[in-house]
């Protein structure tokens, strides 16, 4: 049941990101139009568009994993359940290693507090992995066995 409310959250959280990263691109576009082709400032907000843009793609990217996320808890499907983890583990280790922007679980809840919103998130990590280990326990369980 975790797993599934994790999904939800995730899911909406992600989905709601991307519709402000819409909002950012075209706030940004509409600015940029005031200015001349090639000024600085013209530049920096093209500058600014990308960043919009590669945020977008990680949102993106986000909740295509937390759709999968859904769809393994919901089928009961450790595979999927553990393709999630690998992405949530990846996301983590590159947010230690500097690339904060791909840490996109709770920014905006826990951004003042630093180290908070990585806890959170290998908590996060740690119920999904109890529930893929527990599907794994009752696969092994309830399969036949096979005496050679």
């Amino acid at each position: 049941m975790g797993t599934k409310i994790i999904g939800w959250i995730l899911l909406s959280y992600h989905l709601f990101g991307i519709s402000f990263t819409i909002y950012g691109y075209h706030l940004e576009m509409e600015i940029m139009s005031r200015y001349k082709a090639g000024s600085s400032d013209a530049i920096k907000h093209q500058e600014q568009i990308i960043i919009v843009m590669v945020i977008g793609a990680a949102l993106t990217l986000s909740t295509i994993f937390d759709v999968i996320l859904l769809i393994g808890a919901y089928t009961n499907w450790p595979k999927y359940l553990l393709t999630w983890i690998v992405m949530e583990v990846i996301s983590v280790i590159l947010s230690i290693f500097g690339v904060p922007g791909l840490m996109l679980e709770f920014p905006p809840f826990f951004g003042n507090i630093p180290g908070l919103s990585l806890v959170t998130t290998v908590y996060i990590i740690l119920i999904v992995k109890s529930h893929h280990h527990n599907l794994l326990t009752i696969a092994k369980k309830t399969s036949p066995v096979v005496d050679a």
